[in-house]
């Protein structure tokens, strides 16, 4: 930058301007002005079982919730999301979990307090009164579906019924009103035109509303890399005049039909649904130096939003999800831009989408336009953007004129723009530059977030205005004409990130204003199958499983459902008992329950989310020792009575692993190979009204209740040589990376990884191939392990235990392949 100019104000300098870079004209005469071309802003969907834990935060830390609400709903503060989608839970696994359903029969009175997505919905009004509320189911429940088979009709009469019981019950219990309803089943095969024209029709007609239902927008069809509406709607007037907004799932590209709808019908486009970052940045700067830049990194999601109006005529981008209240373990961990799975302690974190929203929300004003000779995106997509070159959107404000730029670079060159203003009411206004990129040399990773680089004046030449902008490698920028004077500070959480206690006990004896206002979900819990409710029987209060053969809902069509179970606790307990009483409710073969600990992950086995070691009794007596989904040991007793209560217990103290029942031991033994090392409890059930009470967790006696867990990727592991470090990898890993050494016949060089622990024990975590190792411990070989066994994720590959007090390792690869997904002490 260059000479200053004096105002009455304050001095701002005079931009500096380079004609040869890139050249953009800003042409205010481009500015898109068609009906279906406003931008509508960021959104989130809450569903697939990600709020759950949100309730936790709401009930345990009220002040950590509302931090977290604000910092994605408060506008102009943190990632200002503007809409929320709903998903219409049915009880199925619709992803990473499952949604409860707010109606399991025709008679049931609705209950929108079940799960999170409500509450999470008007709570976000609570903050923003502007938001849009959207609302989409995945599966179905059964009464439903049941009624289809009876006549389409009938079907349609009893889906509508179940859709109206929604909006009634978010107005009753919530004051709230959907602005949209997303019509059709989320990524269905086929769009349900029959169904859409009939919704639509009934609420435009519907006299027994508690508000104007007919000014609900209908969004359709929610689909992932087709455009079936599109071509229906161009046929079909009636399909035409249903729906308002195109939905699309995961592309920015727009058919020629869409576009078309766009422009000479009005109807907007939307990415409805599309990743948060997929990379925790303060552990992916360890590989790739930046920390937001890379398959499915914060830039590439920047570049998608932009891509979107570019390539598909798109006015909105939704998170799915924006915040992760979930256990980690479950499908597709970590994707969101706060981390939240901590009630207990109030502990989160926000990670770098927070801020690279900010780019978009703070200085973009729902109902701007579109300028489209500044509207530019490339590079190669595949459920992400890759070599991308120049991707920038500008967007304004038809009445005052104000105008922002938005620019992103996710590739490793440096970005030079000259802009010039034509027909721009703010032309000469000053502007100023905001920046969000990774650290420098020396700096921590959020060092360079969200940072004010300064306010300037455009050149004026010839009567045209015009200032040139460099744009770092792996970097962000956004240039605005609006006077924000906003904090610029990152936040950082100020809660510690505590274990929770595990001495634990719950027997279910909450209050009824606590049950009434979560849909009677317990502490904790994170449903992978079924619904494990509370119930009051007999005057007491037990926890139940409320998915039988009567209610079973219709599966999503890309996930099936696995048997009801649950997981809560912290992944960090390591050495303790869990016990439980219950009671079974049918007698019948398929029936069972399961108590389980060192539950870390859904996904292991997806059809059973079965993890971790866990006991299974059946009503024949006959019982199951399992690891993961396999069974270890069975038995079966005599004489035993499935009518009555029992108390199942099961103990993980080291490599020992025991399970008794009423007392009696059923079995043990020592599991040598690939063993789970921490983890959650895991409760399970057949689809039966099973029933549970009196949970208790406690310590092993000589033992270490917990493990502290370092990721692969923090800065206190060291590596020596050449080592394959990768972010994104697989969500079978802990928070998607991993670090693999590669043993080759031409290798001279070292390949090895150190750390530093106090304790009296350490293990090895990750999905691994057999290798060869030296173990050395404080500069001393510990042993050479010669083809250890391989691991499945999130499982230990080697274990060694030391005297206590501070040590440290190095682990020397000498043979084979090993990789590294955290270490644990």
């Amino acid at each position: 930058m260059q000479t200053t100019e004096t105002t009455a104000e304050k001095e701002i300098p005079l931009a500096s301007v380079n004609t040869a870079y890139k050249s953009v004209t800003v042409d205010g005469n481009t500015t898109n002005m068609d009906k279906g071309t406003v931008w509508r802003g960021l959104g989130v969907i809450t569903g697939n079982n990600s709020s759950c834990l949100l309730m936790d935060y709401k009930t345990e830390n009220p002040d950590a919730y509302w931090e977290i609400m604000n910092l994605l709903f408060k506008p102009d503060y943190g990632a200002g999301l503007t809409h929320v989608k709903i998903e219409f839970g049915t009880d199925v696994n619709s992803s990473s979990g499952t949604e409860p359903c707010i109606m399991r029969s025709a008679d049931e009175e609705a209950d929108v307090t079940r799960g999170a997505g409500f509450m999470f919905a008007a709570d976000a009004l609570s903050i923003n009164p502007d938001i849009t509320v959207d609302l989409l189911r995945w599966g179905e429940p059964k009464w439903v579906t049941d009624a289809f088979a009876e006549s389409l009709e009938a079907g349609f009469e009893a889906r509508y019924k179940w859709y109206k019981a929604a909006i009634e019950g978010a107005f009753d219990t919530y004051g709230m009103k959907f602005t949209h309803i997303s019509a059709d089943a989320n990524e269905a095969e086929k769009v349900d035109t029959d169904w859409i024209i009939y919704f639509a029709d009934r609420l435009e007609n519907e006299t027994d509303e508690r508000y104007d239902y007919g000014a609900i927008k209908i969004v359709a069809s929610d689909e992932i890399g087709s455009w079936k509406i599109a071509d229906e709607m161009t046929d079909n007037e009636a399909l035409r005049n249903a729906v308002d907004i195109l939905a699309e799932h995961y592309n920015t590209w727009a058919s020629e039909k869409a576009k078309l709808l766009n422009k000479n019908y009005g109807k907007e486009i939307w990415y409805s649904e599309g990743v948060a970052s997929t990379n925790i940045a303060k552990l992916a700067v360890q590989s790739n130096g930046s920390g937001i830049n890379g398959t499915n990194g914060a830039l590439d999601v920047c570049n998608r939003i932009i891509n979107g109006y570019y390539n598909g005529r798109m006015t909105m981008y939704e998170y799915q999800p924006a915040v992760a209240a979930y256990y980690s373990g479950a499908k597709y961990f970590p994707k969101s831009l706060i981390n939240a799975q901590n009630p207990w302690s109030g502990y989160y974190e926000a990670d770098c989408g927070v801020w690279t929203s900010a780019h978009f929300t703070h200085f973009i004003k729902n109902g701007w336009r579109f300028i489209d000779s500044a509207c530019y995106g490339d590079g190669k997509e595949n459920h992400y953007i890759s070599e991308s070159t120049n991707n920038y959107m500008a967007v304004t404000d038809t009445e005052t004129g104000d105008y922002s730029i938005i620019i992103c670079n996710d590739s490793e060159e440096q970005r030079n723009y000259t802009f010039t203003l034509e027909n721009m009411k703010q032309a000469e206004a000053p502007f100023t530059i905001w920046e969000t990129r990774g650290p420098d040399e020396g700096q921590a990773y959020n060092e360079n977030y969200f940072r004010n680089i300064g306010t300037f004046r455009p050149v004026e030449a010839e009567g045209k205005y015009s200032y040139s902008i460099e744009v770092k490698p792996y970097s962000i920028v956004t240039v605005t004409t609006l006077d924000n004077t906003a904090d610029t500070s990152v936040y950082n959480c100020r809660y510690d990130d505590i274990p929770l206690d595990i001495n634990y006990f719950d027997d279910f004896e909450y209050s009824e204003e606590f049950l009434s206002a979560r849909g009677n979900a317990p502490l904790y819990t994170t449903d992978q199958g079924g619904a494990f409710e509370v119930s009051e029987i007999d005057g007491n209060k037990v926890l139940m499983q409320m998915i039988n053969a009567d209610n079973k809902p219709t599966d999503w069509r890309y996930r099936g459902t696995p048997n009801p179970i649950t997981s809560l606790g912290d992944d960090r307990w390591a050495n303790y008992s869990a016990e439980i009483d219950f009671k079974l409710a049918d007698s019948a073969a398929d029936n069972y329950i399961a108590l389980g600990v060192r539950y870390l992950t859904a996904e292991l086995d997806s059809w059973s989310a079965e993890n971790g070691y866990s006991i299974r009794v059946y009503p024949n007596g006959k019982w199951e020792l399992k690891k993961n989904a396999q069974t270890a040991d069975s038995g079966e007793i005599d004489g035993f009575d499935s009518s009555v209560w029992h108390t199942v217990r099961i103990t993980a103290a080291g490599k020992h692993i025991s399970a008794e029942l009423d007392g009696t031991e059923l079995t043990a033994f020592d599991d040598d190979i690939a063993f789970a090392n921490s983890g959650r409890v895991s409760i399970g059930s057949g689809l039966y009204n099973n029933i549970f009470d009196n949970m208790k967790i406690s310590p092993v006696d000589g033992y270490k209740p917990t493990i502290t867990r370092v990721d692969d990727h923090d800065p206190s592991v060291t590596y020596n040589g050449d080592w394959y470090r990768t972010v994104p990898d697989s969500y079978l890993n802990f928070n998607r990376t991993i670090s693999r050494a590669e043993i080759a016949e031409e290798d001279t060089g070292e390949k090895s990884f150190e750390f530093s622990f106090t304790g009296d024990r350490f293990a090895i975590i990750g999905q691994t191939d057999p290798a060869d190792i030296e173990v050395y411990v404080d500069g001393e070989l510990l042993e050479t392990k010669k083809n250890p066994w391989g691991a499945l994720a999130r499982q230990c590959s080697y274990s060694a235990e030391v005297p206590e007090g501070e040590h440290t390792v190095k682990i020397k690869v000498i043979g084979g392949s090993y990789t590294v997904d955290a270490i644990e002490y």
